[in-house]
């Protein structure tokens, strides 16, 4: 389940604990007109709205710029080779293998953005990635100015 999924459905769990709320307040007769608010609902519901348009302008942006890399028999020969070499897990394998067959690693200066420091970094994982001049990124921050340093000096 996506960080998105989960803060949606968290939202929905709170907005329909709040409308259960404001029902409750309502049966108070002081208090019933301003229960009748919807301005917590409406924040609410606009809130998931909003982030779930933002998590599709995204989406989309990184699909236009995106490839995709393979999942063939060589890739997969060489993740058996660096999981049975005992580097990582062979899902992390999988991952360090589509990244290191992909025929244009190592052609110009690049990262692999990678929040799985535990795994990853590791002097046999970063060494591969050092020697075709990608350097291993732990965190989203350093990705993006590493990405940004790069478009804006045209490299």
């Amino acid at each position: 389940m996506t960080t998105l999924h989960r803060r949606t459905a968290e939202l929905q769990r709170v907005r329909s604990d709040v409308v259960a709320q404001l029902r409750q307040i309502g049966r108070t007769r002081s208090l019933s007109e301003a229960a009748k608010t919807n301005d917590v609902e409406a924040l609410l519901s606009r809130s998931m709205n909003e982030a779930e348009q933002r998590f599709g302008l995204v989406r989309q942006r990184l699909l236009a710029t995106a490839s995709l890399l393979q999942l063939d028999k060589t890739t997969m020969d060489r993740a058996e080779t660096i999981y049975r070499q005992g580097d990582l897990p062979l899902p992390d394998a999988i991952v360090l293998a589509s990244v290191i067959c992909d025929p244009g690693f190592g052609a110009t200066e690049s990262c692999f953005l990678n929040r799985n420091a535990k795994d990853f970094d590791d002097p046999a994982v970063t060494d591969v990635l050092r020697s075709a001049s990608c350097r291993l990124i732990v965190s989203f921050d350093q990705g993006r100015q590493f990405i940004g340093a790069r478009t804006a000096s045209g490299s």
